[in-house]
């Protein structure tokens, strides 16, 4: 068979696109596996990238070896249900630049965790339903930038700790049901 220069010029074009093309989708299937992997290692259960690789959703039971989560910056959705937390985890979630949405539901979480969460960048919404929290942390609440929502049903804290909660940030959501 007899083929014409142009004609063998563009399938040569066309097979170095397409190697150009699976060599990206190679790196960035790399990429990914890569942060998953390093997520997993701290004791993430379940990971979800968004299109740039960004961990969008991480959900965490027994978070080991935290210390290097503040390099993703931010996180959509961070969760620790159930989770036992320890000082050095939330010292670093406090690192977090932004969490949209922070899950402590049933956590060990305490009054002085959320003092220590007051140094994060921006929380939109924090549930902490069924955690220990009291009236005592209420002031820390009230300082957490960006916070829009809160849910803090089934904690110790009383009618009076919502009621000083809604005169320190009337703009939040408060979803509150007693003990």
């Amino acid at each position: 068979m007899r083929y014409r220069l142009r004609t063998l010029m563009l399938v040569i074009a066309l097979l170095a696109s397409l190697a150009v093309v699976a060599e990206f989708a190679t790196r960035d299937y790399r990429e990914r596996r890569r942060i998953e992997a390093d997520l997993f290692s701290m004791g993430a259960n379940y990971v979800s990238l968004d299109e740039n690789n960004a961990p969008s959703f991480v959900s965490f039971i027994n978070p080991v070896g935290f210390d290097g989560i503040p390099k993703y910056g931010s996180f959509d959705h961070l969760d620790f249900a159930g989770a036992s937390l320890t000082d050095d985890a939330i010292r670093y979630v406090s690192e977090l630049e932004n969490v949209q949405v922070l899950h402590l539901t049933e956590c060990n979480v305490s009054d002085a965790h959320l003092r220590i969460l007051t140094d994060i960048g921006s929380i939109e919404m924090l549930r902490l339903n069924g955690s220990a929290v009291s009236d005592d942390a209420i002031g820390a609440i009230a300082s957490i930038r960006g916070l829009k929502s809160l849910d803090v049903s089934g904690t110790l804290i009383t009618s009076a700790g919502i009621e000083k909660l809604e005169q320190l940030r009337p703009d939040f959501v408060v979803r509150w049901e007693p003990q």
